[in-house]
């Protein structure tokens, strides 16, 4: 038995199966994407593709035997749809900044405090804050994603620890009062921070680093 993957980078929305808008057919393996159309209305979005007639769909399909991994073909998707950039780190000075990467550490280390099953934690996001100023680079937001349908402790290390926050996916502070138990943040500080997260559940965090 075999697991098909599909990544996409164009179409923004398909359709598995024979789901409607109240239900999920996953018994099917027929997938419809759909690359342009007036599907709201003659009056609604974009008519006539906005006078397009040319358009560039992008997939990559991979295929391997079949495995209970959530994380591994969600990985690969965002791989191609979200290539890394890679620049090379020799220890010199950087003329640019004036600072050396010969002291390089990693930023974030994510992992889940249940060993003895397979790694259900994915990184989701990792970029500045967005109310941070150009020359602030020590407010960070972390999104992790479990991808389990049973609950997962993340375990998450950040050198130079200084605090954490839960907020929205907007970034916005969330009101305590709104933050259910299974949210709790536990911080070790200068080191990691850990939180339980929910089957399937996505949480946002704002962390600041110290000097």
């Amino acid at each position: 038995m075999a697991e098909v993957s599909v990544s996409n980078i164009d179409c923004c929305f398909f359709k598995f199966g024979d789901s409607t808008a109240g239900s999920l057919d996953t018994k099917k393996s027929r997938v419809r994407f759909l690359i342009g159309g007036q599907v709201d209305g003659p009056k609604l979005g974009i008519p006539n593709q906005h006078g397009d007639t040319s358009f560039v769909q992008r997939f990559s399909v991979g295929v391997k035997p079949a495995e209970r991994n959530a994380p591994e073909p969600m990985g690969w998707a965002l791989e191609r749809t979200n290539p890394l950039l890679a620049i090379p780190l020799d220890g010199t000075p950087d003329s640019d900044a004036g600072q050396s990467t010969k002291f390089l550490r990693p930023l974030v280390e994510v992992g889940q405090r249940e060993k003895e099953l397979a790694n259900s934690l994915m990184l989701w996001t990792l970029k500045p804050a967005e109310d941070s100023s150009v020359s602030e680079t020590r407010r960070i937001v972390l999104r992790l994603w479990n991808v389990a349908n049973e609950p997962r402790v993340a375990e998450v290390k950040v050198g130079g620890l200084s605090s954490v926050q839960r907020v929205s996916h907007i970034e916005t502070p969330l009101d305590p009062a709104r933050v259910a138990s299974r949210g709790e943040v536990e911080i070790v500080p200068g080191k990691q921070f850990s939180v339980s997260l929910a089957g399937q559940q996505m949480m946002t965090f704002l962390v600041e680093i110290a000097d």
